[in-house]
Order: C-alpha cells, then sequence, then structure tokens
C-alpha cells in the first residue's frame, strides 16, 4: 500500500489515484489539505446547489461582495472602487430576496417576466453565460454600491437593457428611484 500523501479515493464515486493533488481540489480543514471529492465530482455536486434557489443567491451575493477586487478595478482608485463595494450582509441581502418575493414573486421588478435562480452552463471565461431571465442585482444609481437602498432584483435582460433603455422601462427605474429616496 502506498503512503496516504501519495493514495486519495474519491468518496463520492470510488475513483482512486496516486496523484492527488492533480484530481482533488484544495482544502485546508482537511488532514490531507484536500476535499474528499474528486474535482469532478466536487462539480457536480456544486453545480446541484448553485441552482437551488439558496445556493443561487449564496453565489450571487458572494459575486458582488468581491466584485471590486476584480482585475478591471486593480488600477483605479479607492473611490472608484467604492461604487462597486458591497455595503449589505448577507442576512439583509437575504432579507431583501424575501421582501421581493412577497411582493413581486419571481417576476422581474421591471420587467415582470417571470425570473430563474440557475447557472447556465459554459465555459469560464467565455462572456455572460447567463440566462436572460435569470435573477441579477441592480444598483439604481451606479454612482453608489451595493446598498440596502440602491439594490433592486431585476432579471439579467432588463439589467443589459441599461445600454438602450426604453421609455418604459427608464418610467420603471424612476418611479423606483422616487420610492426609495434616491
Amino acid at each position: 500500500m502506498l503512503p496516504l500523501n501519495l493514495y486519495k479515493k474519491c468518496t463520492k464515486c470510488g475513483f482512486e489515484t496516486t496523484e492527488p493533488k492533480k484530481y482533488f481540489s484544495n482544502y485546508a480543514r482537511a488532514k490531507d489539505g484536500l476535499k474528499q471529492q474528486c474535482r469532478k465530482c466536487h462539480s457536480k455536486v456544486n453545480d446541484i446547489y448553485t441552482n437551488t434557489e439558496h445556493g443561487f443567491m449564496i453565489n450571487l451575493y458572494g459575486n458582488l461582495f468581491k466584485r471590486f477586487k476584480a482585475k478591471r478595478y486593480m488600477n483605479v482608485s479607492e473611490k472608484e472602487k467604492d461604487k462597486h463595494r458591497c455595503y449589505i450582509t448577507k442576512e439583509d441581502f437575504f432579507r431583501l430576496w424575501e421582501e421581493h418575493k412577497k411582493t413581486f414573486g419571481y417576476r422581474c421588478r421591471l420587467t415582470g417576466i417571470k425570473m430563474v435562480c440557475q447557472r447556465a452552463k459554459g465555459k469560464k471565461g467565455a462572456g455572460f453565460l447567463g440566462y436572460s431571465n435569470g435573477v441579477s442585482v441592480d444598483r439604481l444609481d451606479p454612482n453608489i454600491g451595493y446598498t440596502e437602498e440602491n439594490i433592486i432584483f431585476i432579471s439579467n435582460e432588463a439589467n443589459k437593457l441599461k445600454n438602450a433603455v426604453t421609455k418604459e422601462l427608464c418610467i420603471k427605474i424612476l418611479e423606483l428611484y422616487k420610492e426609495k429616496g434616491l
């Protein structure tokens, strides 16, 4: 039998290898420093979780929280980064989502289309891969970060329309500014 650090077996599919670092992701809390499931199994489990409402929303919040750390903001001032920072707690984020669902259901606040909490499949770095009716978080005022007063839940489609705003959509946005006191 090989030493433990040279042998690893996936607890999900039973895959065995003598090259664990190649097939298992790092995990600091594990004795051997590696996850118990191979990368393939972990990816499948992660896909299932992130396509649940809770998993999707956790992922959405996490992306908001780390947005200002993205490469595209590396060389900008702190003032500019502040426009992209998340100033809302996870608890408040979920409370706002629950309030949205009570008022609008799973419908986009601006367009009224039914939204889904699902990730689209595709390769990373291939550009936008989300569903057009996927839930998205929008800042009403792009000069302010993600605050409780400045965010709404809308569809990806409505969020993309900002570059080609229709009169109807613009009126809805102005109504929301007034409602939020911005």
